[in-house]
């Protein structure tokens, strides 16, 4: 079934994909929402611009990590990736393989790096897929 990419390459992806969730909602954790009163003046100084949200944002190790990573595989293995993808988060059913690889192979974006590492749900979608697949 996997041919340019092997279920550790996943898992390790899918791991990453997590730490680079959990960097985003430390961030999304700092911001905070500024309300204004009647006379528009901010009832809060603390906004999402100030300078504690900079540590946060300044080189994202892990977001870029995974991107790294997803950028070492070859075409083909991002294809599969991207066909994981799909089968995990119910675009395609387990059996369908082959359809789901040939969606991927026809949609340029599933050889993106950056449109398969900024799904947010990327971890829980390769591992529901490689469940489905019975990889794992």
């Amino acid at each position: 079934m996997l041919k340019h990419l092997s279920v550790e390459q996943v898992e390790e992806i899918a791991r990453l994909a997590a730490s680079a969730s959990d960097a985003q909602d430390g961030l999304l954790n700092k911001m905070t929402v500024v309300d204004k009163g009647d006379d528009g003046a901010e009832l809060m100084e603390r906004t999402a611009g100030g300078l504690d949200t900079l540590d946060a944002t300044v080189g994202s190790r892990p977001l870029q990590a995974l991107r790294e990573r997803i950028a070492a595989l070859p075409p083909e293995g991002r294809h599969e990736l991207a066909a994981i993808l799909s089968i995990g988060r119910g675009d395609h059913a387990a059996q369908d393989w082959e359809a789901a690889l040939d969606d991927a192979r026809s949609r340029p974006e599933a050889e993106d790096v950056n449109f398969i590492a900024e799904r947010t749900s990327l971890h829980d979608w390769l591992t529901k897929g490689l469940y489905n697949l019975k990889l794992r």
